[in-house]
């Protein structure tokens, strides 16, 4: 019976996260927040991984600008998606795999109405 409160107790203290992880998690994403959206860095890879995705990404989502762009003018400004559907374009944030089994995505995908403008923007994950 010791054995397994004492089991349970550890267990509980491995899983709690400390406040200073908290803050530093706050930290980063304000400085992710800051970097402003580049061309050439959205499509910077290293190896199968966007390097400056996830930093840009809020750029393109809450930008009415952006928003505003046809078709070939997000395709000017983002380049070719990862994967099209019809009039979804999808580009990859960021992926965490294990080896070659791909175990979370994050996407953002653009759909367009049939005048070629953007009808929404959203995040997928």
């Amino acid at each position: 019976m010791r054995l397994l409160i004492s089991a349970l107790i550890m267990s509980a203290l491995v899983s709690c996260e400390s406040p200073m992880n908290e803050k530093l998690e706050i930290k980063k994403q304000t400085t992710e927040e800051l970097v402003s959206f580049d061309t050439n860095k959205w499509s910077e890879k290293q190896g199968k991984d966007y390097v400056h995705r996830t930093k840009m990404v809020d750029n393109i989502l809450y930008n009415e600008e952006i928003r505003a762009l046809k078709k070939k003018q997000l395709l000017d400004l983002l380049g070719q998606p990862d994967y099209k559907n019809d009039n979804y374009f999808y580009y990859r944030i960021k992926e965490t795999r294990i080896l070659s089994w791909v175990l979370h995505t994050r996407t953002l995908v653009v759909l367009f109405d049939d005048n070629n403008s953007i009808k929404w923007i959203k995040m997928h994950e």
